[in-house]
């Protein structure tokens, strides 16, 4: 049987898992609508509320189902349910189908998958904070929220500087061979590249999020 400190050290790594991609979804989504689609500021402001308005739809809903349901079994599925937006996105942004109400979707689906993961994580805390303490788990789950966005946003903000080094031939180890074709188009189509490379870091999120 595993140790409290032990299980919570997994609940921390689940945190981290979440916070790192909401960092970069922080970047990323207001960039992709403002700089790729060129939207106006109204239009950026209607995509970060449909990101926003579903917590104040289903938190409630959210806390009630957590009450009466595993708060681990559904955290777990939660972090499943939240990985497949961003890879979603990934894969219509290097199809190049990246649309306004595409984002509009993507945002009311993480808002409101997020809107149910926040009580349920919540509630879990007391249950693995056993070996810890409570106040020292809140401190660090708090912590490392903030930790995990601030790296996340640091990861995103990158993505003009990774444009900027693919359109002078400057490619990561780790390209695949779509990244350099598009890589290669970048002074014809310089939005269509930088979408590419969002779509790199979406799917990284997405796949952070299973870990």
């Amino acid at each position: 049987m595993p140790s409290s400190r032990s299980v919570f050290a997994v609940y921390l790594l689940g945190l981290g898992t979440w916070f790192v991609p909401l960092g970069i979804q922080m970047v990323l989504f207001p960039w992709l609508v403002a700089v790729v689609l060129h939207m106006d500021a109204f239009a950026v402001g209607v995509a970060q509320a449909a990101l926003m308005a579903p917590s104040l739809l289903f938190l409630p809903l959210g806390g009630l189902i957590a009450d009466r349901g595993n708060p681990r079994r559904l955290l777990l599925r939660y972090h499943m349910l939240y990985a497949a937006p961003p890879l979603a996105l990934a894969a219509v942004l290097y199809g190049g189908g990246l649309s306004y109400p595409l984002l509009i979707v993507y945002g009311i689906a993480s808002g409101a998958i997020g809107a149910f993961a926040i009580p349920t994580r919540d509630a879990l805390l007391p249950v693995v904070a056993k070996g810890v303490g409570l106040p020292r788990a809140v401190a660090l789950a708090t912590a490392l929220q903030f930790i995990g966005q601030l790296l996340g946003i640091a990861c995103a903000s990158t993505a003009d500087k990774l444009a900027f080094a693919r359109a002078h031939g400057a490619a990561d180890a780790d390209s695949h061979a779509h990244s350099h074709a598009v890589a290669r188009d970048l002074e014809r189509n310089r939005a269509r590249t930088s979408a590419a490379l969002v779509a790199r870091l979406c799917a990284d999120a997405g796949a952070g999020v299973f870990l």
